[in-house]
């Protein structure tokens, strides 16, 4: 299912501009501050934490987060996608490292089962784009999402290497056409 940007932010509100990392467009910042709104939630957990910019953008849209888990490659790590090689961070998390009630977790999102995260209301899956890392990512979420929760992917478009958009259009396919695509990003979302 497709819905068009102005009927996204007449739904949800529109923050106006953010700040956040470069993976992001404002447009998509924006997005995703008005679906943390929109939750309010008071755990997080973001698959691909990068450099933690999004983190913090995140985090100051919404004031009720007591915990955040974010997830990284550590230094050195080879993604199972070439093209994302240049993307594992020098220091994971760095924008909001230190802050209270942020833990990182550095291994790959493939070893981790539901009982390693916490239950969640928001989860970001922005990290491996293969297919099987972003299906792996994608059942832990649905295993760990909290009823009124909102699930959010990064990167749903037509390059053929990445998994998003198969894992997405399987969903659909199976469960009714219930994950949305925001009109002019990259992003989807679930209210399971």
């Amino acid at each position: 299912m497709i819905i068009q940007r102005e009927q996204f932010m007449a739904m949800f509100g529109d923050p106006g501009p953010q700040a956040g990392g470069c993976y992001l467009t404002d447009v998509e910042r924006r997005v995703l501050v008005a679906l943390t709104r929109h939750v309010a939630p008071k755990t997080v957990i973001e698959f691909g934490v990068q450099d933690g910019k999004t983190a913090a953008c995140i985090w100051a849209a919404a004031p009720t987060i007591k915990s955040y888990v974010g997830i990284d490659l550590p230094q050195g790590a080879a993604p199972a996608l070439a093209s994302q090689g240049t993307e594992v961070p020098a220091v994971p998390g760095e924008a909001v490292a230190g802050r209270k009630g942020f833990k990182l977790l550095l291994q790959e999102s493939g070893t981790l089962v539901p009982a390693d995260l916490p239950l969640a209301d928001l989860i970001f899956i922005d990290g491996g784009h293969d297919y099987a890392t972003v299906k792996h990512d994608t059942a832990l979420a649905f295993a760990r999402i909290r009823p009124g929760g909102v699930i959010v992917w990064h990167d749903y478009n037509a390059i053929p290497e990445i998994g998003v958009r198969q894992c997405i259009d399987e969903l659909n396919q199976t469960q009714g056409d219930r994950c949305t695509l925001v009109q002019g990003t990259w992003l989807v979302f679930r209210f399971p």
